[in-house]
């Protein structure tokens, strides 16, 4: 049987094929998938690919830095000339690095397709991650994907998936897993690597769980203010990393944190069990999935706004 393919497969890589120079861009504060999807791409494209200058043009660091590679430096001028890639960004905001100035941008994502800024827009909501949706694109041009493409994939795949757990999770996903553990993958050693946390980080879970605040309705959240981060030496990015440290509570329906950044404004990440709440981030210039959202740059006047209309969903449903 084959693999998946979407209908803009064969406009994709005949774009591809036309390109001398590929930019590859990902979401700022990029999180497992992100960088997944972007660096698995990357080397698949470099291996099918040789004559062709392939470029990691996005630059900023998350936490997983460490599990994949540092990008490459590269100009506006040539960015300029490329054809830009941007992997896992649902809205041209959260773009790191200026895909946008590019001769044409293929957008490829399972975001809620609310912007899309691409020549070529390959958006599938219904898809687990992006890094399934790159695994599903590479398996239609090969039988069989190199280690380290599979690796990174894998990695992806993993993350925003929390292990495979969350409900758009299916048979299709399963199943272009283990396609990539074919290609020698180690799962257990990949499962440590990305989920084994350091002291400081164990011990700032522990701290959340002390010191958030839950309604009877099931929404628990925690501000996280500088001195908490200087304590915990934790940057903004590490530290909204763990707000499932609430999911396993079993009256939580909704969690989040709200990180106050250099700038004092806060940054917000949030999960929910089957509540949406993506629509309610947008209300405050965020977004994200149904489940999973985030919003940047509120004051904390706003923030309690925000928290309001989380309670008030759940006292409604």
């Amino acid at each position: 049987m084959p693999f998946l393919t979407f209908k803009e497969t064969e406009t994709i890589f005949n774009t591809i094929n036309e390109a001398d120079t590929i930019t590859i861009f990902r979401h700022v504060s990029p999180d497992g998938d992100a960088y997944g999807s972007s660096w698995g791409l990357y080397h698949f494209l470099k291996q099918q690919y040789p004559s062709k200058t392939i470029l990691m043009a996005s630059q900023e660091e998350g936490p997983l830095l460490h599990y994949f590679e540092e990008a490459d430096k590269v100009s506006d001028e040539i960015i300029k000339n490329s054809l830009a890639i941007v992997c896992d960004t649902a809205n041209r905001e959260r773009i790191d690095g200026h895909a946008l100035i590019a001769k044409k941008v293929i957008k490829i994502d399972h975001h809620p397709a609310n912007d899309n800024y691409g020549d070529i827009n390959l958006v599938t909501p219904e898809v687990s991650s992006c890094s399934e949706m790159i695994a599903h694109l590479c398996l239609s041009q090969v039988s069989h994907l190199d280690k380290k493409i599979a690796k990174y994939l894998y990695a992806g795949m993993l993350t925003d998936t929390l292990s495979f757990t969350i409900s758009s999770v299916n048979h299709k996903t399963l199943r272009v897993a283990s396609k990539l553990v074919e290609s020698g993958l180690d799962i257990g050693l990949i499962q440590d690597a990305l989920f084994q946390i350091d002291d400081n980080v164990y011990d700032y879970i522990t701290y959340l769980r002390a010191n958030a605040q839950e309604t009877e309705a099931g929404l628990i959240y925690c501000y996280i203010e500088p001195d908490v981060l200087e304590r915990f030496n934790l940057t903004v990015n590490q530290a909204k990393e763990v707000v499932n440290t609430f999911k396993e509570k079993k009256s939580a329906r909704i969690w989040l944190l709200l990180i106050k950044e250099q700038s004092g404004l806060y940054r917000t990440t949030m999960r929910s069990r089957n509540v949406i709440i993506n629509d309610i981030a947008s209300q405050f210039g965020g977004g994200g999935h149904q489940f999973a959202a985030a919003t940047k740059d509120l004051d904390y006047q706003q923030t309690r706004q925000l928290l309001d209309e989380l309670s008030l969903r759940l006292n409604t449903q």
